[in-house]
């Protein structure tokens, strides 16, 4: 081998030892960024509306993005119109492609969700997912934003994303049990965005289907306890 070829590869050697020369495994281990207050900060997203922060003084902790909701990804438990499960399941998981594909201006408010994630806002995030049809608008508290609704709308219009085979007026985006076991749904109006918990009468085993509304306008989720939905410990995760 010449003897210039030799010099570059040990200059290459040297170079790859320092330690600001390698990328940060914490940075590889990530999926995406976001720009928290300007600085670009490496985050995994769980689905179209949920991080993890990997690097920075909020490392460790998860965020689950306001004014919207992107379809479970833990498993096929969402159905309404002619969609099946696992199409709405892969469109929940083209959300979470959407969501780690660019970056993101976003900023942290105050405040937890009622599963204590941070609460951060990223407007255009929000408004590409709605756009596309992979997420509807979600209030949680208060008003949601006029833009937001009529990007909701364009998309049902157009039957854009989740829209494509059915366009329900409500839709459940979560199935839980209290303390006491008894079961609850949080349901979304599609039109106005805002939501609502409502409790349910019987009792429910887990993966057992239920529904909201007529079955040309309602939806349907899977009950699957918080503690099971990323262990694929019930059987309709498997």
């Amino acid at each position: 081998m010449p003897p210039r070829s030799s010099s570059l590869l040990l200059a290459l050697a040297i170079l790859l030892c320092i330690p600001g020369s390698v990328l940060n495994a914490e940075e590889e281990a990530s999926n995406g960024l976001i720009l928290l207050r300007g600085k670009a900060t490496p985050v995994v997203w769980q689905d179209g509306d949920t991080l993890t922060f990997v690097k920075g003084p909020l490392k460790g902790k998860t965020g689950r993005l306001v004014g919207y909701n992107t379809l479970e990804s833990y498993g096929p438990v969402h159905r309404w119109g002619e969609w099946s499960g696992q199409e709405l399941l892969g469109l929940a998981m083209e959300a979470r492609k959407a969501a780690a594909s660019s970056e993101w201006s976003c900023t942290k408010q105050k405040g937890r969700d009622s599963y204590g994630r941070l609460l951060i806002d990223c407007p255009d995030a929000r408004a590409a997912l709605l756009k596309t049809g992979l997420a509807h608008v979600f209030a949680y508290e208060g008003e949601p934003a006029p833009n937001d609704l009529a990007l909701q709308t364009s998309a049902r219009m157009d039957s854009r994303g989740i829209w494509r085979k059915g366009r329900p007026e409500t839709i459940i985006s979560n199935v839980s049990a209290d303390n006491s076991g008894r079961v609850f749904l949080r349901v979304v109006n599609s039109r106005s965005g805002k939501t609502e918990v409502r409790h349910q009468r019987g009792d429910y085993s887990i993966c057992d289907e239920i529904c909201e509304g007529p079955s040309v306008s309602g939806s349907c989720m899977l009950f699957v306890p918080y503690e099971q939905r990323y262990r694929a410990s019930a059987p309709c995760l498997q």
